[in-house]
């Protein structure tokens, strides 16, 4: 007849144990390489270099044309950005070369919250005077706007005609002295089709602060998450994992009177060999019953128990089985019974002070 001590079901106990913490360690792991494919990709996708190692940062992607409708859409895209500027100049692109042609269906402003406290505001218009059609505009030097310091950038398009609306992408061009040397990108290849067309009245270039309008499409730029802000949220993310699992660990001692059942139990029949080496008593919160030939459990009430075990006043497991002369015997984490013919051993993996019940 195989000993207590040697049988498969408790050793599942122990090895179950373990597996709560790897697991907790793994997801934790897991979250934290989420985040940093996430948002590192973001930036790396925001500080894209072109080919004379300018910083290239895209303020909107290129809008297909919609689907014609009878009444006009207003603003239809908004994005906003953080920029740090040193000196040097600073161009608005379709492509990240610098130089492709703007195009927007009807109206795109750029709002630029300098350092000083001040704004200054570029907006263009790129319908023809019959506004019979949209014409686009060369890329513009918009070096003016800014100042030495980090900036705020908004970016919105407008649909002000009906019966359509469509935008080439935007992109703010920095020259290598724009750029802090810290922020400097090592240059890689990139291809982005240009948009030409014939010239357009000059932008406009003002200082004052544009009245809010409602945005259909919101995007904010990738540039906005600094690898400081990424820091945090892995920091929090670590620490929100390790305060579940700490209070898992001591939710014993904070159980609430009339608590259900937790933890696990193996159980051994010695005359027929059969175990049930990981019984959940979270399945049980009113109680689980003991059932031999075969051995099983049940809630308690659903079949003739040798054993039944009932939650304590505080959710602590309590063994009964009157035909075999134990009334109320409680189990702490590692406890061993043998009640007749079977044999129990009771595991609370996360149990808060070797198994001390508040």
């Amino acid at each position: 007849m195989p000993s207590l001590d040697s049988a498969p079901p408790f050793r599942a106990f122990r090895q179950g144990c373990v597996g709560c913490f790897v697991s907790l360690l793994v997801a934790a792991v897991l979250g934290a390489c989420t985040l940093l494919l996430t948002f590192g990709g973001w930036v790396r996708e925001a500080h894209a270099a072109s080919e004379d190692g300018s910083l290239v940062i895209r303020l909107a992607p290129a809008i297909a044309e919609d689907a014609p409708q009878a009444t006009t859409v207003g603003t239809f895209f908004e994005s906003e950005t953080s920029i740090e500027i040193v000196t040097g100049t600073i161009r608005l692109s379709a492509s990240p070369d610098g130089a492709g042609s703007l195009v927007t269906d009807d109206r795109a402003t750029l709002v630029v919250a300098r350092p000083d406290g001040s704004e200054a505001l570029w907006s263009h218009d790129f319908r023809s005077p019959d506004r019979d059609q949209v014409l686009p505009l060369p890329a513009q030097d918009v070096s003016s706007l800014f100042q030495t310091g980090t900036h705020q950038v908004r970016l919105v398009l407008e649909d002000l005609w009906p019966p359509v609306h469509s935008s080439s992408a935007y992109y703010l061009v920095l020259a290598p002295a724009s750029i802090p040397p810290e922020r400097r990108a090592v240059p890689v290849p990139a291809t982005h089709a240009a948009l030409d067309g014939a010239q357009a009245p000059a932008p406009r270039f003002l200082s004052l602060t544009p009245a809010a309008r409602p945005a259909v499409a919101t995007e904010r730029n990738p540039a906005d998450i600094p690898f400081g802000r990424l820091t945090i949220l892995l920091i929090v993310g670590a620490a929100t994992g390790l305060l579940l699992w700490w209070r898992r660990r001591s939710r014993r001692a904070m159980a609430p009177v009339g608590a259900s059942l937790w933890g696990w139990l193996s159980l051994y029949d010695h005359e027929t060999g059969e175990a049930l080496p990981l019984v959940t008593l979270t399945a049980f919160p009113e109680g689980l019953a003991v059932g031999v030939d075969p051995l099983r459990v049940g809630h308690v009430g659903e079949m003739t128990a040798l054993i039944e075990i009932h939650p304590g006043p505080q959710g602590e497991p309590l063994v009964v089985a009157p035909h075999q002369g134990i009334q109320s015997d409680l189990l702490r984490d590692g406890t061993r019974r043998e009640v007749g013919r079977v044999a129990l051993e009771f595991r609370d993996p996360l149990a808060a002070r070797g198994g001390e019940y508040g």
